[in-house]
């Protein structure tokens, strides 16, 4: 059989699986990858194109911003233990995101002889592991393309998420035998990645299992195969412990004590399985359950004030319309999530979009519904939905009875079926047709009337008062978005991580088309940045906006992404929300001391006076940067900075709101 370098290999695989970026920071474990990528690039052969990104959380979030736009895997690659330390904060927001993605690097072979303080074995691995599905250290003699194909499948099997393989400093620089075939189809560009990619491939065996090659899987982070049993509608069921959840089983309606002789049990409080274990088992997405289906729909028929929730259901851009008809014919309100946009937010129906923590006010919705329909749903890593009443129905359909191993808002569904949004929301949809007598209709025309009525008033209210601050100083961050939202069109992609300004953007800026919403549902805070970035060498023509805190813009790395965006073309706008201080923290504690103003004592830590120039800073990565004081510049400046980025150079604007 013929043989092909390593690299060689690592580009036809990547090819394969619809990988266009590569996302690195390098060490000398992926010199031969740059040179065969060169050399593929030089002789007009394709190849994923190398994005050099100065710091590896910069390429974490790049990629994870690049997957937003285009549905696809993504391939991060850092330097050994010391590059995969730099990933910091963005790989917990890679987990969160479900960011299908694999990371790459290599280890030292000396650290098999290297233990810890108290004698224990070092393990690489260690340091990634409560942020990804799957993690292995490979032996040496591991074959490339089974490897691969292995991350792939668990990265892009539901739920989605991360993969790290780490790997002898000179495993890339070996000649494999090239397969005559690929061991797994690839994800093609124009399809997302989708439940059980390679799920016929079995777990890969021989030296990898028996010589201890492999790390522990995260089996608390694979998806369930069934739903978890709950109290019969329609009692609520009780909140309980996490640990205290009951064991997952194969049951159809909710409360079944039907199960097969051999469930896959498992609780939230799941024990690691121990080293050595194969690669997690990670099963493609059952049938809608009709039955489980039929129960939920006499449950919304029967609701006097239901609610949708969806968090992510919009990264596949056909949910979006699917949404929109499954609310009109139930004439519910929709609270869309922060992270996608799911459904328009100028729709009559929608009631807003979904807080984080900081945010002025909490998620809308809430306090009126009598039964909740979640639709792929992962809370926030810090929300800000009120309590839900005990008497209110929760029906669930996901990928996950749980959110990043926590009970939906510390209680639990319902109703929970494990399915896939896109064949769900149409079959849910055709059910409550069938259901809804000429009568339904009519008392559902009446509510659709009332809801919309109350949504335009509210939103009237949102625009008015923005307009009313257009001369306020310092400047307002309601007035900034609504300038913002007059200067942008309907296919820009806005980046938004905002935690005190969360409502001002959220809003001011009501997106109407699939994918052209981005927020992060995690805590690490300097993802604005590199996810526009991300986004920007995706969205080849298009136009990105990053609405961004200050010290989301110090987080984020900001002379390494716009060095990248400035080298390669990747333009976007940066919106710096500047009010010059820890405005979340300082928020919380004039709560707490119940102080107009934090003493002198307290100042250092939450209203610092010193500002850097962060315009300066940002021209000195090779953008265009203003600082905005004066409400009257807003509109000038933006019409500025956007001109420069449809000339293909990134821009910033520094803009000093009130504290």
């Amino acid at each position: 059989m013929a043989e092909y370098k390593s690299g060689e290999a690592l580009i036809e695989i990547l090819n394969a699986r619809g990988v266009d970026k590569i996302f690195l920071n390098p060490g000398f474990e992926f010199i031969d990858v740059l040179s065969s990528v060169a050399a593929a690039r030089a002789g007009g052969g394709k190849s994923p194109q190398l994005v050099l990104c100065l710091d590896e959380s910069a390429a974490a979030s790049a990629a994870y911003g690049n997957y937003m736009v285009t549905g696809n895997p993504q391939v991060v690659m850092v330097h050994s233990e010391l590059g995969t330390l730099q990933l910091g904060g963005n790989l917990q927001n890679l987990q969160w995101g479900r960011v299908p993605v694999v990371i790459l690097a290599a280890y030292q072979e000396a650290d098999s002889r290297r233990a810890l303080w108290n004698g224990t074995p070092y393990d690489q691995g260690a340091i990634v592991r409560n942020s990804v599905k799957y993690d292995r250290r490979l032996i040496g003699d591991e074959d490339l393309h089974e490897v691969l194909a292995e991350a792939f499948r668990v990265a892009c099997s539901e739920p989605t998420g991360p993969v790290y393989l780490c790997f002898p400093m000179g495993y890339l620089y070996r000649k494999i035998e090239k397969p005559e075939t690929q061991p797994v189809a690839g994800v093609g560009a124009a399809d997302p990645p989708v439940a059980g990619v390679g799920a016929a491939n079995p777990p890969l065996s021989g030296s990898a299992a028996s010589e201890g090659g492999v790390s522990p899987p995260m089996d608390h982070l694979m998806p369930a195969e069934d739903p978890i049993p709950l109290d019969p509608l329609p009692v609520p069921k009780d909140p309980a412990p996490i640990t205290d959840l009951p064991p997952v089983t194969d049951g159809g309606a909710v409360g079944s004590t039907d199960a097969p002789a051999e469930s896959n049990s498992r609780s939230a409080a799941a024990v690691l399985p121990a080293a050595g274990s194969p690669p997690p088992i990670t099963p493609s997405l059952p049938a809608v359950d009709m039955q489980l289906l039929e129960i939920m729909a006499d449950t919304l028929v029967a609701a006097k004030n239901p609610m949708i929730v969806s968090g992510n259901a919009g990264r596949f851009p056909e949910n979006v319309k699917a949404l929109e008809s499954l609310a009109e014919t139930l004439s519910a309100s929709v609270l869309t999530g922060y992270s996608w946009m799911n459904f328009p937010g100028a729709h009559p129906l929608c009631v807003g979009v979904e807080q984080i923590g900081g945010s002025r006010k909490k998620d809308a919705g809430y306090d009126e519904a009598d039964v909740i329909l979640v639709i792929d749903y992962a809370m926030p890593y810090v929300g800000s939905a009120p309590p839900i009443a005990s008497e209110t129905t929760i029906l669930h359909i996901d990928v996950d009875p749980l959110t990043q191993g926590r009970l939906l808002w510390g209680r639990g569904a319902d109703v929970f079926m494990k399915a896939g949004s896109r064949e769900a929301i149409p079959a849910l949809e055709k059910l409550l047709s069938e259901k809804i007598t000429p009568e339904k209709r009519a008392e559902l025309d009446e509510r659709f009337k009332r809801v919309a009525a109350r949504n335009e008033e509210t939103r009237r209210g949102w625009y008015e008062s923005a307009l009313a601050q257009s001369e306020r100083a310092p400047i307002s961050a309601d007035y900034l978005c609504y300038c913002i939202n007059s200067v942008v069109d309907d296919d820009t992609i806005i980046v938004n991580h905002t935690l005190s300004h969360c409502a001002s953007a959220t809003e001011q800026i009501p997106r109407v088309k699939p994918k052209t919403w981005f927020g992060c549902p995690s805590g690490a805070i300097g993802w604005a940045p590199g996810a526009a970035l991300g986004a920007a060498s995706a969205a080849t023509g298009g136009t990105v906006v990053a609405i961004m805190t200050d010290g989301g813009f110090v987080w984020g790395c900001p002379t390494s992404v716009l060095w990248t965006s400035a080298n390669y073309r990747f333009p976007f706008l940066a919106v710096i929300c500047n009010n010059r201080g820890y405005g979340a923290i300082r928020n919380v504690q004039l709560e707490m001391l119940g102080e107009a103003e934090p003493g002198d004592e307290f100042r250092a830590e939450s209203a610092v006076d010193f500002q850097p120039d962060y315009a300066q800073i940002a021209r000195g990565a090779g953008a265009f940067s203003k600082t905005v004081i004066d409400p009257k510049d807003i509109l000038p400046a933006l019409k500025e900075a956007l001109s420069a980025v449809r000339n293909g150079k990134p821009a910033v604007l520094d803009v000093h709101l009130g504290r």
